[in-house]
């Protein structure tokens, strides 16, 4: 097992759900470091479909309703969102899941670090 991540207030993290991620910060550390709140930031998408930008996301018809293609960029805001929080826990597997949720199930994961990606074919 790997050495987990402590996270410290103001630390940049991401809230990975299934196949979107999203970018906060650590806005609360219980007192033995194994409990934190994450507070999600604002993204916002760069390079949409319709944003001009030379490296814009493509979408063609199919599947649920299309696929996006191309790499996403997007701009993160420097401080959490009002109202959103989500406590996590460090399990025993040496990871950060949300509070209440499953050890080994997949999904709902903290890690260390700004990042922010919307699964659009999903």
């Amino acid at each position: 097992m790997n050495t987990p991540h402590l996270f410290k207030i103001g630390d940049k993290a991401t809230h990975t759900i299934h196949t979107d991620s999203h970018a906060g910060y650590i806005v609360h550390v219980s007192p033995s470091g194994k409990t934190v709140t994450f507070a999600r930031a604002e993204a916002k998408l760069l390079n949409g479909p319709n944003s001009g930008e030379a490296d814009a996301l493509t979408f063609s018809a199919g599947g649920f309703g299309g696929h996006t293609s191309g790499t996403q960029r997007w701009e993160v805001a420097d401080k959490p969102m009002e109202g959103y929080r989500d406590k996590f826990t460090l399990r025993s597997n040496g990871r950060w899941k949300v509070s209440g949720g499953g050890t080994y199930t997949p999904g709902n994961t903290l890690s260390a670090g700004h990042h922010h990606h919307y699964d659009f074919n999903y």
